[in-house]
């Protein structure tokens, strides 16, 4: 027993990047891609320089994760398990720079809690499975901060100029990194006294990316707006809830039980601890409240784009402090008992949402899959608007354009069933929230002259199929984020 003991000892770190991998490799198919997943594809399908520009024309980030994801979808595929593989990847590799920035503030023992964290997070398992721009954003701003913790205390260049690349290319990835360079710049611009010109020239650096960046911004400025039409108050409590339960959960008063239980055992913790131990603790959370008061101010300043997922590389900090606080001797086994009970929570969790289809992403592969073959050109309606990914798993199926005349005689009406919904707190990110869009698009008529053929319906979706004796012309839906209407060839 005490060599099994020794053993995973050494080995705790291994096992633990080992569980996290098992976790998101182990489920990359289980669910199927979602509204912005297809976005993502549409624009990772292209060349570089149309890439960039799509970038440009439809998304609200930098084109770093998508030239990294185009690259990768040519060489692995863009099946579900093919470009997922990328952020899964990325997502493990996270564990272990977390694991490093902790330790180099702490100890070993705070270094695995914050590890363990990492890779049992139900959010970070979420978008691990996700094809965007957010595993990117949190792995590099993993490496910034390990770059910036080192930087404190050693007085050299080659951490600081780490930190300065890694800090560029989280800027390249998400705009909201900056929420995280001005809290870092400003502990080292505090602790390097004797090395201010070359702090300043590192700050410098990441400054010309952010002037490179900001005709790019003027251009996608606004695209976010949807955002302030849900409460600022719930948005803010969600982040600590999504942060620590995800998502999703079974059980409607579990995050904010989890948020108060970890709140007052954190305190008390910080309490309890040593004026050494408090320092190292003040580093990562104050690195976490800063950036999330900065996306407070941007807020007041008319910037309100203040999402968990959005401030999702906060998960850093947080985890670090986190782990600094339950690993400390201070709050010893109960400490050891928190983070425990954290991690199997996220475990659970992670399973539960494998194996519940109401708290995934919809899954249109299932609905392509039950529809009966078209026997000639047909239309496809959507009563929902984020139903885009269709044409990834139907066959000979597009968009429909708002200049074409539109008639059938073969017509297909689909529709989200009403289901349980397990979001946490506001369902911002509509991937099912129980099968009701929040702002619904305007209900579709079928016209006079279809008759009703076919019926039927898969966990998340009920469909119906109509004929008509002759083609007969349908008024366009109007559109609501996404096309509604898709045009389907028979098959050849």
């Amino acid at each position: 027993m005490s060599a099994a003991r020794d053993l995973l000892s050494r080995h705790a770190l291994l096992l633990i990047v080992f569980v996290g991998a098992a976790i998101r490799f182990g489920t990359l198919g289980t669910q199927g891609f979602w509204l912005d997943e297809q976005v993502t594809l549409d624009v990772i399908r292209q060349g570089p320089i149309d890439l960039l520009k799509q970038v440009q024309a439809g998304e609200s980030n930098p084109g770093l994760y998508y030239l990294l994801a185009g690259g990768w979808e040519r060489v692995f595929g863009s099946s579900e398990i093919g470009i997922r593989s990328l952020t899964a990847l990325l997502g493990t590799a996270t564990i272990p720079v977390v694991y490093a920035a902790a330790s180099a503030l702490g100890s070993r023992r705070a270094g695995l809690i914050a590890a363990a964290l990492t890779a049992t997070s139900p959010v970070l398992i979420w978008y691990a499975l996700e094809v965007r721009n957010y595993t990117l954003f949190v792995f590099l701003a993993a490496v910034a901060f390990l770059c910036f913790v080192k930087a404190l205390d050693d007085r050299g260049q080659r951490w600081l100029w780490g930190w300065a690349l890694a800090s560029g290319l989280a800027l390249g990835t998400h705009y909201f990194a900056f929420f995280l360079i001005l809290p870092e710049l400003a502990w080292l611009w505090l602790r390097r006294r004797d090395s201010r010109v070359d702090t300043g020239l590192a700050a410098a650096a990441i400054g010309v990316v952010a002037v490179a960046l900001l005709p790019l911004v003027a251009t996608q400025r606004g695209r976010g707006d949807w955002i302030e039409d849900y409460g600022l108050a719930d948005r803010i409590f969600q982040v600590p809830e999504h942060f620590l339960v995800g998502l999703q959960v079974p059980w409607e008063a579990l995050p904010a039980a989890v948020v108060v239980v970890v709140g007052l055992i954190a305190l008390y913790g910080v309490v309890r601890a040593g004026a050494a131990a408090r320092l190292a603790i003040a580093i990562p959370v104050s690195v976490f409240f800063a950036g999330l008061a900065l996306a407070l101010v941007a807020v007041l300043a008319g910037d309100d784009f203040l999402l968990s997922r959005n401030v999702l590389a906060l998960w850093v900090p947080f985890a670090v402090g986190l782990g600094l606080i339950l690993g400390a001797a201070a709050t010893g086994r109960l400490g050891t008992a928190t983070a425990v009970g954290l991690c199997c929570l996220g475990v659970g969790l992670a399973i539960w949402t494998a194996v519940t289809p109401e708290a995934q992403r919809p899954d249109y592969a299932e609905l392509a899959a039950e529809l009966p073959p078209a026997t000639e050109p047909r239309l496809i309606v959507s009563q929902t608007s984020f139903s885009s990914p269709l044409i990834e798993y139907l066959d000979g199926t597009r968009f429909a354009t708002a200049e074409e005349e539109l008639a059938t005689s073969e017509l297909v009406v689909i529709e989200p069933r009403r289901t349980e919904s397990y979001a946490v707190g506001t369902c911002w990110w509509v991937h099912t929230c129980g099968g009701v869009d929040l702002s619904p698009p305007p209900e579709f008529e079928v016209p006079a002259g279809f008759r009703l053929q076919d019926s039927g319906s898969t966990r998340l979706f009920d469909y119906r199929v109509y004929s008509a004796a002759e083609p007969i012309e349908i008024e366009s839906p109007v559109s609501y984020f996404t096309p509604r209407v898709f045009v389907q060839a028979p098959a050849p």
